[in-house]
């Protein structure tokens, strides 16, 4: 009986370790759900402060919008015919440049460019350069290797159409 007994006492002693270690690897399983828990309740408190920012920036364009209506009103405020179709052809420039794929960095510097160049033409304070520049941040919210989604992408390449309308329009007023 005494190799039976050692015998079952070496078992329950495994079973003992097993539990043992099952027993840490399921505290260390808490441990990780609680901090998964902790980082959703940061990434809905960041969410809910960049939905406050971009309800701010809304509300900023259209106040510059009523602005630079306001300005463009009361007289003369707009840039030339000629610096409006210069602006145009360097949107346009833009537009065929930008392709399906791009890296979404590289689209940002290219339309960095777009606008130093544009502003030689257009002055800053134009309403144009608001939306410009949101769409720097949004393709700069992308790694430096990731193309923007295909969503991004369709509504950033009819964006810039609709700025070049808008520009034409400008131009024909």
């Amino acid at each position: 009986m005494s190799q039976d007994d050692t015998y079952i006492r070496a078992q329950l002693m495994k079973i003992n370790q097993t539990i043992e270690r099952v027993n840490e690897t399921l505290n260390r399983m808490i441990e990780v759900i609680s901090k998964i828990g902790d980082l959703e309740t940061v990434v809905l408190g960041l969410q809910e402060k960049i939905d406050k920012v971009n309800e701010r920036f809304d509300e900023f364009t259209v106040e510059m919008q009523k602005t630079v209506a306001r300005k463009a009103a009361e007289g003369g405020m707009g840039p030339s015919k000629a610096a409006i179709s210069d602006a145009i052809s360097v949107l346009e420039n833009l537009d065929s440049q930008i392709r399906s794929g791009m890296m979404a960095f590289d689209m940002s510097n290219r339309l960095q460019n777009a606008i130093n160049t544009i502003e030689r033409y257009i002055p800053p304070s134009h309403n144009l350069f608001i939306h410009m520049k949101r769409w720097i941040r949004i393709l700069k919210s992308y790694g430096k290797t990731d193309p923007p989604s295909d969503q991004d992408f369709r509504k950033f390449k009819a964006e810039i159409r609709d700025w070049i309308n808008t520009l034409d329009k400008e131009r024909g007023a």
